[in-house]
């Protein structure tokens, strides 16, 4: 990988969509030029001469990442699409969403028996994109193989997408070790008015405090009995991230 500034070009937004998230906006990677250039190369530099002969890229923003890569790389692109988009016969899988489920199709002729698939998207955080996609490839021929997967951000590093990744796709196993990201993201911060009021509780090993939007979150570093002016916050248990905040 190039020591490009990535993550110098990711801007943070506070309390957005809602209180307390901080919101990675990663728009200005694609409208500088020399970022554009470098996030292409380091991806397709990482997988050049590895076999891939088709790049797949899951609507919409897998499709800003994986084209550029699949021309450099010298192979088709194929784009995983939203229900009723695709004009033939498809071949369909659903995900489960913080709020429900999603569903995203290939065509059934995209991929033949022995291509070798890069999946490619602008970020990871659960990896329910990311597997619906690989069970996508799986799917249209029993004989193409998931060669890797690339994305630009590794969001909420500690949710494990690569570990969920893996379970989620239980047939072949040693999916982590074929995840290449550009940045890592670390846990999500939680702004001090959005912390509620009730005093922390211990579920186990963990000290869990109510904030005001309704989500349990786990302190870390943070003193008993005290409140640091910001605050690393993991959801507690099952809380749903917000719907448009950082996506699978």
């Amino acid at each position: 990988m190039s020591d490009f500034d990535y993550e110098g070009h990711v801007i943070s937004i506070p309390d957005y969509p809602e209180p307390g998230v901080i919101f990675k906006d990663i728009t200005p990677l694609f409208d500088d030029a020399a970022c554009l250039v470098n996030l292409v190369d380091d991806i397709s530099d990482h997988f050049m001469n590895q076999g891939i002969t088709k790049v797949v890229g899951a609507e919409a923003r897998g499709f800003l990442v994986g084209a550029p890569v699949a021309y450099k790389l010298g192979v088709g692109f194929v784009p995983a699409r939203k229900p009723g988009k695709l004009p033939r016969e498809t071949f369909s899988q659903t995900y489960s969403l913080e709020y429900g489920t999603d569903e995203l199709d290939i065509h059934k002729d995209a991929l033949g028996p022995n291509d070798k698939v890069l999946i490619v998207d602008d970020l990871v955080a659960t990896g329910g994109t990311a597997i619906a996609t690989a069970k996508l490839v799986e799917q249209s021929s029993r004989r193409a193989k998931v060669a890797g997967f690339s994305f630009i951000l590794e969001a909420l590093c500690y949710l494990n997408p690569r570990e969920l990744m893996a379970k989620g796709l239980t047939t072949r196993g040693g999916w982590g070790k074929r995840v290449y990201t550009l940045i890592k993201g670390q846990v999500r911060p939680c702004r001090p008015r959005a912390l509620g009021r009730k005093a922390a509780k211990v579920e186990g090993s963990k000290r869990v405090i109510t904030l005001r939007d309704g989500r349990n979150c786990v302190l870390e570093g943070c003193a008993r009995g005290r409140t640091p002016s910001r605050l690393a916050c993991q959801p507690f248990k099952s809380d749903a991230m917000p719907k448009n905040g950082l996506p699978a």
